[in-house]
């Protein structure tokens, strides 16, 4: 049988509800799966689920972070060890659905994996797709130290509990990480592994944390990333302003976010610094077919100036992601794609502000901490202010 010898798990949706199992093995040093996870039914899909959520979710709140390990008994051992606000992806990459999840908590993610090969692997590939859906994060610093549960069984609460406080940013495990994991020896992997991480920095690290990381960039491969490329301005001639105003009137974007993040698509395939500003303005699609697809072309955009969609769409590997760059492929975009893209782009923020808003009033409704619904409603105050001037702004 599939369960012998092992310790079953139950494993809840979100709500709380049990709808399988994992089970690890008791049999120690067997040449055999460590964890056994229930074959997926219609009410269990791994992917599509976040172990110990329903019980972390208020726990994560008060404790203002989430810590992510990757099997179930890390989050037990990090339990016995008082730390109530773990959950787990059960050892897969952590899918689009997860990530939902996480970000929903609207608490910082602390990224506590496996210290080993495949545990930094994972953690780096958690990173990438977090910043790029704008979730905050850090990675615990646990080298040479083994799995949390380990950790609690060897060494105690205590130690587990200082070694969860321990966190560094993910452009400081990107810095070891990548040069481990890469060859400095050689000059184009050497320019690569300086872009990816000062990419990082630029997006994740505070104005003054920069100048001490890019000397430490600096130091690693001798090239000074701590200048962007500033892109010239190109002003507009009286005479192509008077051109502008006789173009035919832009299609209006259709209703909803998925349209106007399709919209957005449409101008980043075709426009790197529409790609580099959405990056920084908004950071991540809600569809999930957009956001992969954005990441295929954040990563073609890192190599080069200007991306070929046929050349794109034969490296995308899902395809869903692949229908819809046929589909964009297929529509042609209008004549003024700056002011198409303006548009899109501000529907967004305000599908994203009016998404934050209704987070804030459900949990304003769910506590009966009244010095928490102060905090909350003020929250709420600043995001009204927020998308009312974003919306003045459109209409000026």
């Amino acid at each position: 049988p599939v369960f012998t010898d092992r310790l079953l798990i139950p494993i809840h949706d979100r709500a709380g509800h049990p709808v399988g199992y994992t089970a690890r093995t008791l049999a120690a040093g067997a040449d055999i799966p460590k964890y056994v996870n229930t074959p997926a039914t219609p009410l269990y899909t791994k992917g599509d689920l976040v172990f110990n959520y329903h019980r972390a979710k208020p726990a994560a709140r008060k404790a203002g972070r989430v810590i992510l390990a990757e099997g179930a008994m890390d989050v037990i051992g990090l339990s016995k060890a008082g730390i109530r606000e773990a959950v787990a992806n059960l050892g897969t990459a952590c899918t689009e659905t997860q990530l939902e999840l996480l970000r929903q908590l609207q608490v910082p993610v602390h990224v506590f994996y496996d210290s080993d090969a495949a545990g930094r692997k994972a953690a780096y590939q958690f990173g990438k797709k977090a910043m790029a859906a704008g979730i905050p994060f850090v990675v615990v610093s646990a080298r040479g130290l083994k799995d949390p549960d380990e950790i609690f069984q060897e060494k105690g609460a205590e130690f587990l509990q200082e070694t969860v406080e321990r966190t560094i940013s993910f452009p400081e495990f990107l810095l070891d990480y990548l040069a481990e994991t890469g060859n400095l020896e050689n000059y184009e992997e050497k320019l690569r592994y300086g872009e990816e991480v000062s990419e990082a920095a630029w997006k994740l690290l505070k104005d003054f944390e920069q100048p001490a990381f890019f000397q430490k960039l600096r130091d690693k491969t001798g090239f000074d990333f701590s200048v962007r490329k500033q892109v010239p301005t190109v002003r507009s001639r009286p005479s192509q302003r008077r051109k502008e105003k006789a173009r035919p009137p832009l299609p209006v974007v259709r209703q909803g976010r998925k349209r106007a993040e399709e919209a957005v698509l449409q101008v980043m395939l075709s426009s790197r610094s529409a790609a580099s500003r959405y990056r920084e303005e908004v950071g991540f699609f809600d569809d999930p077919a957009c956001h992969i697809l954005s990441l295929y072309i954040y990563d073609a955009y890192r190599h080069q100036e200007s991306l070929d969609p046929q050349s794109l769409f034969d490296r995308i590997e899902e395809e869903e992601a692949q229908g819809l760059l046929a589909d964009l492929m297929a529509r042609q975009l209008p004549e003024n794609a700056q002011a198409f893209f303006d548009d899109s782009l501000g529907a967004v923020k305000d599908h994203v502000l009016g998404q934050e808003i209704d987070s804030v009033n459900k949990r304003i409704q769910e506590t009966d901490d009244l010095e928490e619904k102060s905090r909350l409603a003020q929250e709420k105050m600043a995001l009204v202010i927020a998308r009312h001037q974003a919306r003045n702004r459109k209409e000026g």
